[in-house]
Formats: structure tokens, C-alpha cells, sequence
């Protein structure tokens, strides 16, 4: 899958929102109010025409709530599923998302100057659990382990990880959407790889 960057038109990326998933407070370390936080800091910076690719995990809430708050949230939404997306796709594409995938390689142009632009090319592979990473892919955004400790992550899961594999978690995102060229080249993702290897010598 791939696009061209348009004037005015973002490309944001966001995992794990886990809306009104109160447990979260005591798993994650998230405030009490962390549903509205997220959808405040969703509103305040993305527009109505740029896409958000969310990685996973929307949220814990009974359909009606669920379509209420995700149709009410800016932009166009591609919705990469998670482990706990389990309502049937067709009730994600009538509610918000306009396209629900388990993955999607992207190609990402991160421009940097106005006078005289200069720009960075990256290919990347969009999943809500890390996967392999095919020839020719610079980095996999992932979701789905959030601020957690390592020694909670799944085996199967860490031994897939490689130095081009990138967090995106949320909590330490300040619970909010990011650009995601801008994200990618300037590294603002969790390297998932150096944090499980810094459990293992320590």
C-alpha cells in the first residue's frame, strides 16, 4: 500500500487507545480519565482529512458507545486489528475505519525544510503484534506491548524482534496521535529490541 504526501495532509499513527478499558488504570499506569485524554488530544490535532493508521486494540465498551466514539473522532481511519478487535469487520467499516487489515507496508516521505525541502524515504510495515520483517523494509511499527515491562511480553513475540522493530506505545506518547514520517525520522518510537535485550543482561 502506498500514497502521495498532499499539502495540508497529515499521516498520524496511534495504537492501543483500549477506550473506556478501565483496567488499564492498574495494568498500564494510565490516569482515570486517560478515554478523554485521547480523544481530546486525537481532536485537538487531527484534521478531518488526514489518515490515522491505528494499530490495534481500539477499545473495551459495549457496540453503541463504540460507534459513537470512533465515528466522532477526526480523519480517516485504517484500523491494523488487534487481539481484542473482535467485533465482525463489517461493524468497524459502518462505524469509523475505512479499511481494516491485519497488516500494511507503507511508503513514508518525511520532508524536512520549506525554502529548500529535502526529503526521506522509508518503507514500513504496519502490525499490531511484531512480525518478520521482509527484504526491503526499513522498520515494523507495532503495537500491542505497551509501557509494560519486557518480562510481561510473550516469548513467541520477543523472539521475532530485531533492531528495526518500533514500539508504539501510547502511554509513553503522551496519549495522543503521531506524525508518522516525523515519528520514524527522529526515532520517537520505543525500540522494542533494545528494551527486551536490556532485560536479558540485566
Amino acid at each position: 500500500m502506498g500514497w502521495i504526501m498532499e499539502t495540508g495532509i497529515k499521516t498520524w499513527v496511534v495504537s492501543d487507545t483500549h477506550f473506556h478499558h478501565d483496567k488499564l488504570t492498574e495494568y498500564c499506569g494510565r490516569p482515570v480519565d486517560f478515554t478523554s485524554q485521547i480523544v481530546r488530544n486525537w481532536c485537538a490535532c487531527i484534521k478531518p482529512n488526514d489518515l490515522v493508521f491505528h494499530l490495534g486494540d481500539v477499545g473495551f465498551y459495549n457496540k453503541s458507545i463504540a460507534g459513537k466514539l470512533i465515528q466522532g473522532l477526526p480523519g480517516n481511519k485504517i484500523l491494523i486489528r488487534g487481539n481484542h478487535d473482535r467485533f465482525p469487520i463489517k461493524w468497524y467499516l459502518d462505524h469509523g475505519f475505512m479499511t481494516v487489515m491485519d497488516t500494511a507496508i507503507v511508503h513514508v516521505c518525511y520532508t524536512k525544510g520549506q525554502e529548500r525541502p529535502r526529503n526521506t524515504y522509508y518503507k514500513v510495515i504496519l502490525s499490531h503484534i511484531p512480525v518478520s520483517i521482509p527484504e526491503g523494509v526499513d522498520f515494523n511499527l507495532h503495537g500491542h506491548f505497551h509501557n509494560n515491562s519486557s518480562r510481561r511480553w510473550e516469548e513467541e513475540m520477543t523472539n521475532t524482534l530485531t533492531p528495526k522493530h518500533r514500539l508504539v506505545s501510547i502511554e509513553e506518547l503522551s496519549y495522543a496521535p503521531i506524525p508518522l514520517g516525523w515519528g520514524i525520522h527522529h526515532d520517537k518510537f520505543i525500540n522494542s529490541y533494545k528494551r527486551a535485550q536490556e532485560l536479558k543482561v540485566s
